[in-house]
């Protein structure tokens, strides 16, 4: 009501329009508006705050300023994953970073996420046993990892225990269970339900890789 209020104050006489430097003042009053807004959202992203697993600015800000060695584990694992969304596959992650990530609490939302990105090192290089123990704390605590990456974990799950353990019972509970991530690429939800079919003994395999390799094609382009 105050914005209204005041572009009602500036509105000139029928016919005429009033401007400061040549543009309409009421752009100027929209673009004040803006700018309150955007303080008011800085503010509320450097709060001290957790929302579902994610941590604010600020709170990211006062953790890094500890420099302990949980805050180096995070950077590592930033690092790590910095580098799979470059391109890097799994095998080629440096194994030192990977091993500083698991300092992370397997019991904490980062701590989960680092047994994952562990377990697709592990799994790229060919140490299937290594792969199975990181995917098995990544589970136990995945009601630890936000809601958004959490099917991540589950469609991890689903492919390895499909191609892996030659379990397709459980391999289709885990995929059932992953839902939708809005944090995941549409290749990595049919790449899942591929290997469930496959250990299932089904139809449809060849046509869910296509449509998997066309998915990351496009999101390449």
């Amino acid at each position: 009501e105050a914005a209204y209020a005041a572009l009602i104050a500036v509105r000139a006489p029928a016919g005429e329009r009033y401007t400061l430097a040549g543009l309409p003042a009421a752009g100027y009053l929209l673009l004040l508006m803006f700018c309150f807004v955007s303080f008011f959202v800085a503010i509320a992203a450097l709060m001290p705050a957790a929302t579902q697993g994610y941590a604010s600015d600020g709170k990211q800000l006062l953790r890094f300023l500890r420099q302990d060695d949980e805050v180096e584990a995070e950077v590592a694992l930033i690092a790590v994953s910095l580098a799979s969304l470059g391109g890097q596959r799994p095998r080629d992650w440096d194994p030192a970073l990977v091993a500083r990530a698991l300092q992370l609490p397997p019991d904490t939302p980062r701590g989960a996420i680092a047994r994952l990105i562990a377990q697709s090192h592990a799994l790229d290089r060919g140490d299937i046993e290594a792969a199975r123990a990181h995917l098995a704390e990544a589970l136990a605590h995945r009601e630890k990892v936000p809601q958004m990456s959490r099917p991540a974990v589950l469609l991890g799950a689903a492919y390895f225990t499909a191609i892996h353990e030659h379990d397709p019972i459980l391999a289709r509970t885990y995929f059932a269970e992953a839902g939708h991530g809005a944090l995941l690429g549409a290749e990595s939800r049919l790449i899942a339900e591929a290997a469930v079919l496959h250990a299932e003994g089904k139809p449809g395999v060849e046509a869910l890789l296509d449509e998997a390799e066309a998915s990351l094609e496009n999101a390449m382009d």
